[in-house]
């Protein structure tokens, strides 16, 4: 979308108060929480953002996504990573 979060939060409310019976609501409503939490870095928002998703949402394929984003979105990424996995180094072939 080629604009700041903080615009891109208020074109995503603008879409779910004109359009509330929209088939897409539910990603308006995921984007809100995934633009709060990566890029605001603004956790409380996020987690309440993907609790109306939660709540209003429950059949969405989302549904499911903003209840890990809930779970996990301050838990650093390399938590997520085995420490027993071999990192394999890159071959060239010549």
């Amino acid at each position: 979308m080629g604009t700041d979060p903080e615009t891109a939060v208020v074109y995503f409310k603008l879409f779910l108060e004109r359009y509330p019976e929209n088939e897409r609501c539910d990603q308006a409503q995921f984007l809100i929480g995934f633009t709060f939490s990566e890029q605001i870095k603004d956790y409380d928002a996020a987690r309440e953002a993907f609790g109306v998703l939660v709540a209003d949402y429950p059949q969405s394929e989302l549904a499911d996504d903003a209840q890990w984003m809930i779970d996990n979105m301050e838990i650093p990424i390399e938590e997520f990573i085995p420490m027993d996995v071999p990192v394999e180094e890159e071959t060239t072939t010549e």
